[in-house]
Protein backbone atom coordinates (compact mmCIF):
# COMPACT_ATOMS: atom_id res chain seq x y z
CA UNK A 1 0.00 0.00 0.00
CA UNK A 2 1.19 3.41 -1.16
CA UNK A 3 0.22 6.53 1.05
CA UNK A 4 0.23 9.30 -1.05
CA UNK A 5 -1.80 11.78 0.81
CA UNK A 6 -1.74 13.37 4.92
CA UNK A 7 -2.68 15.74 7.05
CA UNK A 8 -1.39 16.84 10.42
CA UNK A 9 -3.66 17.22 13.87
CA UNK A 10 -1.40 19.74 16.04
CA UNK A 11 -2.69 20.28 19.83
CA UNK A 12 -3.76 23.85 20.26
CA UNK A 13 -2.61 24.82 24.19
CA UNK A 14 -4.14 27.95 24.99
CA UNK A 15 -3.15 27.58 28.61
CA UNK A 16 -3.35 25.63 31.92
CA UNK A 17 -6.84 25.19 31.76
CA UNK A 18 -6.46 23.65 28.88
CA UNK A 19 -5.58 19.80 27.57
CA UNK A 20 -1.70 19.82 27.73
CA UNK A 21 -0.54 18.66 24.10
CA UNK A 22 -0.12 15.23 25.02
CA UNK A 23 -3.53 14.68 26.94
CA UNK A 24 -5.08 16.09 23.98
CA UNK A 25 -2.97 13.77 21.42
CA UNK A 26 -4.35 10.39 23.27
CA UNK A 27 -8.03 12.08 23.25
CA UNK A 28 -7.35 12.47 19.93
CA UNK A 29 -6.41 8.94 19.12
CA UNK A 30 -9.10 7.31 20.74
CA UNK A 31 -11.65 9.59 18.97
CA UNK A 32 -10.05 8.55 15.81
CA UNK A 33 -9.74 4.31 16.59
CA UNK A 34 -13.50 4.26 15.05
CA UNK A 35 -12.30 6.10 11.79
CA UNK A 36 -9.22 3.93 11.64
CA UNK A 37 -10.50 0.72 12.78
CA UNK A 38 -13.47 1.25 8.93
CA UNK A 39 -10.75 1.88 7.15
CA UNK A 40 -7.55 -0.24 8.25
CA UNK A 41 -6.07 -0.68 4.46
CA UNK A 42 -6.20 2.78 3.25
CA UNK A 43 -5.02 4.69 6.42
CA UNK A 44 -2.04 4.67 9.00
CA UNK A 45 -0.78 7.10 11.65
CA UNK A 46 2.77 8.66 11.98
CA UNK A 47 3.19 10.94 15.15
CA UNK A 48 4.87 14.48 14.85
CA UNK A 49 8.77 14.61 15.59
CA UNK A 50 7.61 16.99 18.74
CA UNK A 51 5.28 14.85 20.08
CA UNK A 52 2.39 17.24 20.23
CA UNK A 53 0.78 16.11 17.38
CA UNK A 54 -0.26 13.05 14.37
CA UNK A 55 -0.23 12.84 10.95
CA UNK A 56 -2.65 10.84 9.15
CA UNK A 57 -1.48 9.12 6.13
CA UNK A 58 -4.10 7.85 3.68
CA UNK A 59 -3.61 5.59 0.73
CA UNK A 60 -6.34 8.26 -1.62
CA UNK A 61 -6.90 11.46 -1.39
CA UNK A 62 -10.69 11.83 -1.39
CA UNK A 63 -11.04 9.74 1.31
CA UNK A 64 -8.56 11.89 3.01
CA UNK A 65 -10.29 14.74 2.18
CA UNK A 66 -13.81 13.08 3.46
CA UNK A 67 -12.33 12.24 6.74
CA UNK A 68 -10.18 15.80 7.38
CA UNK A 69 -13.78 16.78 7.08
CA UNK A 70 -15.29 14.67 9.26
CA UNK A 71 -12.64 14.76 12.15
CA UNK A 72 -13.06 18.93 11.78
CA UNK A 73 -16.90 18.42 12.78
CA UNK A 74 -16.03 16.61 16.28
CA UNK A 75 -16.27 18.91 18.79
CA UNK A 76 -12.46 17.89 20.32
CA UNK A 77 -11.39 18.45 16.90
CA UNK A 78 -13.28 21.82 15.98
CA UNK A 79 -12.13 23.40 19.49
CA UNK A 80 -8.93 22.04 20.48
CA UNK A 81 -6.95 20.66 17.13
CA UNK A 82 -5.02 22.91 14.30
CA UNK A 83 -6.37 20.61 11.20
CA UNK A 84 -3.90 20.98 8.20
CA UNK A 85 -4.80 20.37 4.91
CA UNK A 86 -5.00 17.59 2.70
CA UNK A 87 -1.36 17.16 0.83
CA UNK A 88 -0.03 14.82 -1.41
CA UNK A 89 3.08 13.38 -1.13
CA UNK A 90 5.65 13.77 -3.78
CA UNK A 91 5.74 11.34 -6.52
CA UNK A 92 9.49 11.54 -6.89
CA UNK A 93 9.73 10.36 -3.31
CA UNK A 94 11.55 7.24 -3.28
CA UNK A 95 12.42 7.02 0.76
CA UNK A 96 13.10 7.02 3.52
CA UNK A 97 10.83 4.93 4.72
CA UNK A 98 9.36 4.93 8.68
CA UNK A 99 6.99 2.70 10.31
CA UNK A 100 5.49 3.65 13.96
CA UNK A 101 5.00 0.20 15.46
CA UNK A 102 3.15 -0.62 18.68
CA UNK A 103 5.48 -2.15 21.20
CA UNK A 104 3.87 -4.40 23.51
CA UNK A 105 4.16 -3.88 27.79
CA UNK A 106 2.05 -6.91 29.03
CA UNK A 107 0.28 -6.48 32.15
CA UNK A 108 1.49 -8.10 35.63
CA UNK A 109 -1.71 -10.15 35.66
CA UNK A 110 -0.65 -11.94 32.05
CA UNK A 111 2.87 -12.72 32.82
CA UNK A 112 2.89 -16.30 33.50
CA UNK A 113 6.23 -15.82 35.68
CA UNK A 114 4.59 -13.12 37.77
CA UNK A 115 5.61 -13.04 41.27
CA UNK A 116 3.42 -11.29 44.22
CA UNK A 117 1.91 -8.86 41.42
CA UNK A 118 4.96 -7.78 39.92
CA UNK A 119 6.30 -8.63 36.55
CA UNK A 120 9.67 -8.95 35.74
CA UNK A 121 8.62 -9.23 32.13
CA UNK A 122 6.60 -6.09 32.41
CA UNK A 123 9.16 -3.80 34.48
CA UNK A 124 12.32 -4.56 31.43
CA UNK A 125 9.77 -3.66 28.73
CA UNK A 126 8.47 -0.99 30.78
CA UNK A 127 12.23 0.37 31.57
CA UNK A 128 13.06 -0.11 27.77
CA UNK A 129 10.50 2.01 26.48
CA UNK A 130 11.20 4.95 29.02
CA UNK A 131 14.89 4.23 28.29
CA UNK A 132 14.22 4.55 24.27
CA UNK A 133 11.80 7.69 24.47
CA UNK A 134 9.34 6.31 23.12
CA UNK A 135 6.02 7.83 22.45
CA UNK A 136 2.95 6.62 24.38
CA UNK A 137 -0.65 7.27 24.69
CA UNK A 138 -3.06 7.01 27.45
CA UNK A 139 -6.51 5.07 26.17
CA UNK A 140 -9.80 4.12 27.95
CA UNK A 141 -11.40 0.96 26.61
CA UNK A 142 -14.66 1.38 24.80
CA UNK A 143 -15.46 -2.05 26.00
CA UNK A 144 -14.46 -2.65 30.04
CA UNK A 145 -13.50 1.26 30.71
CA UNK A 146 -10.18 0.57 32.13
CA UNK A 147 -7.29 2.95 31.19
CA UNK A 148 -4.11 1.93 29.74
CA UNK A 149 -1.72 3.05 27.69
CA UNK A 150 -0.02 2.23 24.36
CA UNK A 151 3.59 2.91 23.60
CA UNK A 152 4.82 3.13 20.08
CA UNK A 153 8.17 3.45 18.42
CA UNK A 154 9.86 4.28 14.78
CA UNK A 155 11.35 1.69 13.08
CA UNK A 156 13.23 2.22 9.79
CA UNK A 157 11.75 0.12 6.50
CA UNK A 158 13.48 -0.75 3.53
CA UNK A 159 10.17 -0.34 1.08
CA UNK A 160 6.66 -0.12 1.28
CA UNK A 161 4.92 -3.64 1.26
CA UNK A 162 1.33 -3.62 -0.40
CA UNK A 163 0.13 -6.29 1.55
CA UNK A 164 0.19 -4.41 4.50
CA UNK A 165 -2.43 -3.50 6.90
CA UNK A 166 -2.20 -1.42 10.28
CA UNK A 167 -3.91 -2.59 13.67
CA UNK A 168 -7.25 -0.53 14.89
CA UNK A 169 -5.56 2.11 16.14
CA UNK A 170 -3.34 3.49 12.62
CA UNK A 171 -0.21 1.61 14.13
CA UNK A 172 2.19 -1.34 12.45
CA UNK A 173 2.66 -4.30 14.82
CA UNK A 174 6.46 -5.78 14.85
CA UNK A 175 5.14 -8.31 12.08
CA UNK A 176 3.26 -6.02 10.28
CA UNK A 177 5.42 -3.20 9.46
CA UNK A 178 3.88 -0.67 7.40
CA UNK A 179 5.86 1.68 5.60
CA UNK A 180 5.07 5.85 5.45
CA UNK A 181 7.24 8.40 3.91
CA UNK A 182 9.40 9.91 6.43
CA UNK A 183 8.67 13.59 5.65
CA UNK A 184 10.59 15.53 8.76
Amino acid sequence: MRFGYYFDLKARYAGPDEFAPRQLRSLMLQRMHHLIAQDRQGVALAVLPDGEGLRLFWADGLRAAEARGRLASIPLFRDYVQIGEVQEVPATFTGPWVAWCRYRIPTARSDRNAQAGTSALRNRRLGHAVEEGMEYFTLRSGSNGHQHSMYVHRVQVDQPDPETCVNSYGFSTTTNLVALPDLN
